[in-house]
């Protein structure tokens, strides 16, 4: 019998999609897991405590949203390595394996009767110093962008890898992003997609104040050391697409290096990366 955790973005229209995907799991005789109380499933701290008490016990959690529902849920699963299968209720659905329709059924059968593969994804660990105090410390899946805070003025970030002074940039940020966070911001600012399966680090500039800067892909292994210097106010530090996020100063030095976590997809055997960039971001125009 398998033990099922189920969340859905409540912001969403999800109720009907949610009770027949929770009958469809009780006609099958899993166990399903869901909130007892009404929950926002992007708060980190609903989370947390949902994670360290039931979520912790599932075989794999399905998650209803977009990608940013699924960006919020991944930081937690990946603590106790509880693989997600997404449902797509947003817009691009990049993260999930499923839109809602008829092959909904179909794809919840493959997750019951373990006829799904595991895609294992790399994700970053985010440190944030002032002076040699530790001040936060995050998991992400996607990306971190250390951006203004408003349209006002440039901000200029000098860059170390493995502590060495290597890349300057004038402009409105620096995304730093996993290949998964490639297809993401990153790609938008004119990144490079990384097929997912690499181990690597890619930075992106954001509006860059210069004819010449271009992304950098490096080496996981390596680690990368950034710090910002704005003449007024602070800059932000903002972890998936605002998931988490934190005012930095001239002060903070932002480490950046491969997490110890990953976050686990459940993937029907029939859907390549590939094929999802094809049906995903291909011009419909």
């Amino acid at each position: 019998m398998k033990k099922i955790g189920v969340l859905a973005n409540q912001k969403r229209d999800v109720e009907a999609v949610h009770r027949q995907i929770v009958a469809y799991l009780t006609e099958k005789q899993c166990r399903v897991t869901v909130p007892d109380m009404p929950y926002d499933v992007v708060d980190p701290d609903f989370l947390a405590r949902f994670m360290e008490d039931r979520g912790r016990h599932c075989d794999c959690l399905i998650v209803l949203g977009g990608d940013g529902t699924i960006l919020s849920v991944a930081g937690q699963a990946a603590r106790f390595s509880v693989p997600i299968f997404g449902i797509n209720l947003g817009h691009l659905g990049f993260l999930s394996e499923v839109d809602p329709g008829e092959k909904l059924f179909s794809a919840l059968s493959a997750v019951v009767e373990d006829r799904c593969t595991s895609d294992e994804r790399m994700m970053l660990r985010i440190r944030v110093f002032e002076g040699d105090t530790l001040c936060r410390e995050y998991h992400c899946l996607n990306d971190c962008v250390l951006s203004k805070p408003s349209f006002h003025g440039l901000i200029h970030i000098d860059a170390f890898i493995d502590d060495k002074a290597s890349l300057s940039y004038n402009g409105d940020g620096l995304i730093v992003a996993t290949p998964t966070g490639a297809s993401g911001y990153s790609l938008s600012c004119g990144g490079p997609l990384v097929s997912p399966e690499m181990d690597a680090m890619i930075l992106t500039p954001v509006s860059p104040h210069s004819l010449y800067s271009r992304s950098i892909v490096i080496d996981a292994d390596r680690e990368v050391l950034l710090r910002a210097d704005k003449e007024k106010g602070r800059c932000m530090l903002s972890m998936d697409g605002m998931t988490s996020s934190m005012p930095v100063t001239a002060n903070h030095a932002v480490r950046v290096s491969r997490s110890s976590l990953k976050t686990t997809f459940l993937r029907l055997n029939d859907r390549s990366f590939f094929h999802v960039l094809n049906e995903k971001l291909r011009d419909r125009s």
